[in-house]
């Protein structure tokens, strides 16, 4: 048998675990931080799916937000390319928040959206994620970047 509870019905142990949940800097936040930096949020770009991954990949070891959800990416292929990473790509465009037009945008306010209402990660992880942006959005407008 499945009970179902509404929130109000839970005791108050589960009830701050489920909200310590919520505040957990996870990597979906981490993906979509890196677009925002990229600065999807103010233009329309093209968007590799494996650029991010190979992004992603080899800056592992830099975030501490990949390794404590057990991201892990497969190696036997032509690009490194983990199955999670495609889930949260996947569910950016079934929500919309990364729109997909002639180039993909963000939908306007993710930033202040993330800061108000999205865990945040530690201050050294958000340095990596801005460089990643940086890095994301010269690959992607065929920029020179330092590898």
């Amino acid at each position: 048998m499945i009970i179902v509870k509404t929130f109000e019905e839970l005791d108050e142990k589960t009830k701050q675990e489920f909200e310590n949940m919520l505040r957990e800097f996870t990597p979906d936040d981490l993906v979509q931080l890196i677009l925002v930096e990229a600065g999807y949020e103010e233009a329309t770009m093209p968007f590799e799916q494996k650029e991010l991954q190979r992004l992603l990949y080899r800056n592992y070891d830099r975030l501490p937000t990949l390794k404590k959800s057990h991201v892990y990416f497969k190696t036997n292929g032509t690009f490194p390319y983990s199955p999670y990473v495609e889930r949260i790509y996947q569910r950016l465009i079934i929500s919309h928040v990364l729109q997909c037009l002639p180039g993909y945008k963000l939908a306007n306010g993710t930033r202040e959206y993330c800061a108000e209402n999205k865990a945040q990660p530690d201050p050294i992880e958000m340095e990596v994620i801005k460089e990643l942006g940086v890095t994301f959005r010269k690959k992607m407008l065929g920029e020179p970047v330092d590898e």
